[in-house]
């Protein structure tokens, strides 16, 4: 599953939010920034925004938040595919 994870915090902090979102194999679709408030909308899989929370707060010093919602479906890279089918083929034996 692919997330929608639009996140938003104060101005001060806008090169804080794209870098720690852009470390969990992200595409930023938009960003927009104002005077005061700073916004992105990116997708990111689900599997990647575990603990994302916490890299957040600790990026912005807990200016920052964002949410999650389903967007769609997409294929796992051939690289993860491949370190998922041998793990579950270890774990079998």
């Amino acid at each position: 599953p692919v997330m929608r994870a639009p996140g938003e915090g104060p101005s001060e902090v806008s090169g804080a939010m794209p870098s720690t979102i852009m470390q969990r194999r992200s595409m930023i679709s938009g960003s927009e920034e104002t005077e005061s408030q700073a916004k992105i909308e990116a997708e990111v899989p689900l599997a990647e925004m575990f603990g994302y929370a916490t890299t957040l707060r600790s990026g912005t010093k807990g200016k920052a938040e964002f949410s999650m919602e389903f967007s769609r479906y997409m294929p796992v890279p051939e690289q993860i595919a491949a370190e998922l089918i041998k793990a579950a083929q270890e774990e079998k034996k």
